[in-house]
Parts: C-alpha cells; sequence; structure tokens
C-alpha cells in the first residue's frame, strides 16, 4: 500500500520506518510545513523516501497518516497543507496531540469535506513502534478502519473504539497519568533517598510484585509536552463538568519547569548519584 507520514511530532519518524521495514511505500515530511525543518529519519528506515514538501508526501497517497503535536499545527499543516492536497478516495489516519473536543470538531470539518477520518492514539513510544509492539486504539470512520486493518495491525495490537475523541480520551488519560506518577514518584524516592535508604533497596521496593517488562519508571517526555497534554484534559474536564485537582496541581508544576529536558527523569537521576 501506498502511504505518506507527515508531521511535526517525534512519532514521524518512527511511524515511517515501521510501516517502510513491513512492506509499504512510504513517503515521509517530518514537519508542519513547506518551510519546517524535517525531523531526522531513523537508521531503520528501510525504504522510506522524503519528500520535499506535503504536497510531493501525499500525492499518490492511499493512505495518509498525520501525527502533529499540538492543535495549532494541526490547524497550520493539517487543514492548511494536507488537506488540500488529498486526492479522491484517500483514507487520512489521525495521531495528532489535541483535545476531545477539538478532535471530534476535526473529524466533522473533514467529514464535510469528504474525508474519511480515523483517530488514532499509539502508546509505547519510538521503540514500541519500531518493533512492532504499540499498543493502538483507533476511533471514528469504521468503514476506513476496515480497510486500514493491515496498516494499523503492521504497527501493534489494536483496539477499535467509538466516536471520534474516544481514541484522544485515551490519550490524555495516559498523559495524565503519566504525569501524576512522575511526580508522585520523583517525591517518594526523595523521601526515601533522603532518609537513608540504599538507591537499590528503594527502587526494589517499588517495584516489588511487578513484571520485569513493566517497570516502575518516570515518564522521560519534556515537562512542556506533559504540561500542555494535562492543560488540554483540563479543558475537556471542565467542559464536561469534571473536577481533576490532582491534575490540576500537576500541571501548575510542571508548567514552571525546564523547556527543554524531562524534568522527572532528571530528578531521579541526581537522586540516584547522591
Amino acid at each position: 500500500m501506498r502511504l505518506a507520514v507527515v508531521g511535526d511530532d517525534a512519532l514521524v519518524p518512527a511511524l515511517a520506518d515501521r510501516l517502510a521495514a513491513t512492506g509499504h511505500t512510504v513517503t515521509v515530511f517530518p514537519g508542519p510545513t513547506v518551510s519546517a525543518a524535517p525531523l531526522p529519519l531513523g537508521a531503520a528506515t528501510g525504504g522510506a523516501a522524503s519528500a520535499g514538501d506535503v504536497a510531493q508526501a501525499v500525492r499518490g497517497a492511499e493512505v495518509v497518516l498525520v501525527c502533529y503535536g499540538s492543535e495549532a499545527a494541526v490547524e497550520e499543516g493539517l487543514f492548511g497543507h494536507v488537506r488540500p492536497a488529498l486526492g479522491s478516495g484517500t483514507l487520512l489516519v489521525d495521531a495528532s496531540s489535541t483535545s476531545v473536543r477539538y478532535a471530534r470538531s476535526t473529524a466533522e470539518r473533514l467529514t464535510a469535506r469528504g474525508v474519511r477520518r480515523v483517530e488514532l492514539c499509539v502508546l509505547g513510544g519510538p521503540h514500541a513502534l519500531r518493533t512492532g509492539r504499540a499498543r493502538l486504539y483507533a476511533a471514528g470512520d469504521r468503514h476506513a478502519m476496515t480497510r486500514l486493518w493491515d496498516v494499523l495491525a503492521s504497527l501493534g495490537e489494536t483496539r477499535c473504539l467509538g466516536r471520534s475523541g474516544s481514541a484522544r480520551a485515551v490519550g490524555l488519560a495516559f498523559d495524565v497519568l503519566a504525569a501524576v506518577h512522575a511526580e508522585a514518584l520523583t517525591e517518594a524516592l526523595t523521601l526515601g533517598v533522603r532518609a537513608g535508604v540504599d538507591w537499590a533497596v528503594l527502587a526494589e521496593a517499588l517495584t516489588a510484585g511487578r513484571a520485569p517488562a513493566e517497570p516502575f519508571v518516570p515518564s522521560r517526555t519534556p515537562a512542556p509536552r506533559l504540561a500542555d497534554a494535562l492543560r488540554l484534559a483540563l479543558c475537556d474536564a471542565e467542559a464536561a463538568g469534571v473536577s481533576l485537582p490532582v491534575t490540576a496541581s500537576t500541571a501548575q508544576r510542571l508548567s514552571a519547569a525546564s523547556r527543554t529536558a524531562p524534568l522527572q527523569f532528571q530528578q531521579l537521576q541526581q537522586l540516584q548519584k547522591s
């Protein structure tokens, strides 16, 4: 199948690498617009071709996967460049990071223009994608999902949900848990290490009863990205009349954190050395 992968998210190279490695013809443009600096492709690209612009990437594709890191990038990249370049009958897979409300609005806008959209939540990160072990949650157009099943199966285990917005709800719930977990883990380890407990002993205590494949580690997602995800979750919660006080507190802390590094992981590394 001829595929195009477009977007500014860190998952874009991994998506292109995996799809090309599993036999698809892939063209990738890793940037939001024609003027963007491209993201580097991985070493195992295995046949994915880099396009000079969005139109070149999308031309002739049966399926276009977009993965943008913000709603502003979706507006600029998807609606400003990708959608106008889509050919008749092209299927769109949207793995962008947005709020649930925005995802549903995106689906409505694309449907009105005759575009079949499947919403995708990808859990597991770039390494899981490249090894075909990502967990995928898909929502939206059921007919399009059926046509895309082989593509989705090549990326990992896929579960189909209901209406558009459902996959994004899973993604935001995961981000909330990852952020709060990282903050709590940092505090727990700080308490134990400062009280004189050996790092290795404390780590063993905190991971007791968990499978080796499920290490109790903090999120490596940069603090600004987690803060943005929590902001989206809080907006959706407010619209639904739901109170998320722990999420709000964590979001406030992350917003004041470093703008360039995964803060929690750095803190834990420092504790390990102390």
